[in-house]
C-alpha cells in the first residue's frame, strides 16, 4: 500500500521527486479531463468541493469522491497511482539498469548458453515457486459483499460491525476476489477506516522503492479501463 499524503501539493512533491511523468501515466491533477482512459482529481468551483474520477474507455465517468477533504481525494489518487505503478513492477526497468536485458555472443557451446541465461532460468524458477505459493492468497485491501466491507491483510480476514468496530473474521469464502473493492473505501467517518484499527500493519506501506523505476516505457493499456476504479 502506499504512504499517506495530506494534499494535493503532497502529492505532486512525490511523484516528481519519484520521476513519475502523471500525464503520460494518464493522471490528471488538478484538471478536469474529459478523454477517455484517465484518472484525475480536481477542485469543482461550482460544489466547492474535490472530484476524484476515472473516465473509463467508452469516456464514460466513475465519480470515486466528492467531497470537501482534500486529504482523502489527494489519498485516493495517490492510492490509485501507486496500485497502478504496483501492476507494473515486472515491466517498468530499474534507473540502475537492473530490469534491463543484456545480449552477450556465443560464450562457449552449452556451458556458455547456461552460464549466459542462468540468471534468467533462476528468476522464471522462483516466479513458477512464488505462483504456485501464491496463488491461494487474496489481495490486501478491502472487500465488499452486499452492504459488508471486510478487509484482507497477510491473508488474515476482518470485518467492520457497525457496533464494534474491526473484528477478526474466521468465515470463509471461495470467490473472495469478486468482491474485491480496493486499497481504499470512502467511510463517512474516517475512523472506521481499517487503518485506524488496532489489526492494522503498516509494515507494507512503504512507496520509497517508486524512485528507482524508469516510467518512460509506461504502458497505459495495462490498466483496466473498463472497471469502476
Amino acid at each position: 500500500m502506499a504512504s499517506k499524503v495530506n494534499s494535493i501539493e503532497e502529492l505532486l512533491n512525490k511523484a516528481d521527486a519519484a520521476g513519475m511523468p502523471l500525464e503520460k501515466m494518464r493522471f490528471f491533477i488538478g484538471k478536469d479531463c474529459r478523454e477517455p482512459k484517465c484518472f484525475g482529481v480536481y477542485y469543482d468551483m461550482d460544489s466547492e468541493e474535490w472530484i476524484v474520477y476515472k473516465n473509463k474507455s467508452d469516456g464514460s465517468r466513475a465519480v470515486r469522491y466528492h467531497g470537501p477533504d482534500e486529504a482523502f481525494a489527494a489519498q485516493e489518487i495517490w492510492d490509485k497511482i501507486c496500485a497502478e505503478v504496483d501492476l507494473r513492477r515486472d515491466k517498468l526497468p530499474r534507473k540502475d539498469g537492473s530490469g534491463s536485458v543484456t545480449r552477450s555472443g556465443n560464450r562457449g557451446g552449452v556451458l556458455g548458453a547456461v552460464r549466459q541465461y542462468a540468471p534468467f532460468i533462476i528468476f522464471i524458477v522462483v516466479f513458477i515457486i512464488v505462483m504456485i505459493l501464491g496463488r491461494n492468497k487474496n489481495k490486501t485491501g478491502y472487500y465488499k459483499r452486499g452492504e459488508d466491507v471486510y478487509y484482507c491483510q497477510n491473508d488474515s480476514w476482518y470485518y467492520l460491525d457497525d457496533a464494534a468496530g474491526w473484528l477478526a473474521y474466521s468465515g470463509s469464502y471461495d470467490d473472495w476476489d469478486d468482491y474485491y473493492y480496493g486499497d481504499s473505501y470512502y467511510f463517512s467517518d474516517s475512523s472506521d477506516s481499517f487503518e485506524n484499527s488496532g489489526y492494522y500493519n503498516d509494515s507494507s506501506s512503504d512507496d520509497d522503492d517508486y524512485d528507482s523505476y524508469d516510467y518512460d516505457s509506461w504502458d497505459a493499456g495495462d490498466s483496466d479501463w473498463d472497471s469502476d476504479w
